[in-house]
């Protein structure tokens, strides 16, 4: 009898370690597969800028009416299908295009100073003549002030921050994906380990980078990686969402986070 005791108490203690490593970390950006949360509050994909700013505050920078960004949180919001000439279009047929980017590198990041990011709506050169214009320098000079080292890149590069519109910081905390943590530094393995112990799919190479080379379920490298196998669009609810994570130079970059709605498989395309 007191056999049976002990493995009963032992049986209910593993149990409940069990439990405990699948709950879920209170962090302030929350996404699933139906909702994006930041403090609790649903981001408002679908709707004009000023909404955004009252749960991030004012926008920094802006690069026409294509990126918003925030300097200080490290995130950015893109809309592809405008362009620079375009006026600013509140409505929600332009305004459902919306991508927010949670940046995990920037500038002073190793992918930065190697010139291996992703996310780069201004090109390095151009950034680099624009430095030397402003400041009267030439091209000579202005690759001196870099300061490129071997196997570390252009140490100095920050100083052309005011050219890319890339936030200032990278974001400094946790995202939760469908319940599964991720953070800078942390590995795609990693996270996917996460998600296989809340018991769902991993994220895997999405495919659409056009190279003739079927790279479905690959799961290490650079490139981005999302829920290939996903199965719940929300239809109840009529919209779902879009979340991938971008891997460059072998490290997180970015949090892609989109807007979808059932029937319009445009958002999906852009995305």
């Amino acid at each position: 009898m007191k056999q049976l005791v002990i493995f009963l108490a032992i049986s209910i203690l593993c149990l409940s370690c069990g439990q405990e490593k699948k709950q879920m970390i209170n962090t302030d950006f929350q996404i699933t597969e139906c909702s994006a949360l930041y403090k609790g509050k649903p981001l408002p994909f679908g709707k004009p800028i000023e909404e955004w700013e009252k749960i991030f505050g004012k926008v920094s920078r802006k690069q026409y009416e294509c990126v918003y960004i925030w300097d200080d949180l490290g995130i950015a919001i893109e809309n592809s299908t405008t362009t620079n000439s375009d006026p600013y279009d509140l409505s929600p047929k332009t305004r459902k295009y919306d991508v927010l980017y949670i940046f995990y590198a920037n500038l002073d990041s190793p992918a930065g100073r190697n010139e291996k990011l992703s996310f780069i709506p201004t090109d390095y050169l151009e950034a680099m003549e624009k430095y030397g214009e402003k400041y009267n320098l030439t091209f000579e000079e202005v690759l001196d002030k870099l300061n490129y080292q071997e196997n570390e890149g252009y140490t100095n590069i920050r100083i052309l921050k005011e050219f890319f519109f890339l936030p200032y910081n990278i974001y400094d905390k946790s995202v939760t994906i469908d319940g599964a943590e991720v953070k800078a530094g942390m590995s795609l393995k990693e996270f996917n380990k996460n998600r296989r112990a809340l018991g769902i799919n991993m994220f895997t190479f999405r495919d659409v980078n056009m190279n003739g080379i079927d790279e479905h379920g690959k799961t290490e490298g650079d490139g981005e990686f999302w829920d290939d196998r996903r199965k719940n669009f929300c239809e109840e609810q009529g919209h779902y969402i879009l979340c991938s994570l971008q891997y460059s130079d072998n490290a997180l970059e970015y949090i892609k986070i989109g807007y979808g709605i059932n029937g319009d498989d445009e958002n999906m395309y852009s995305f």
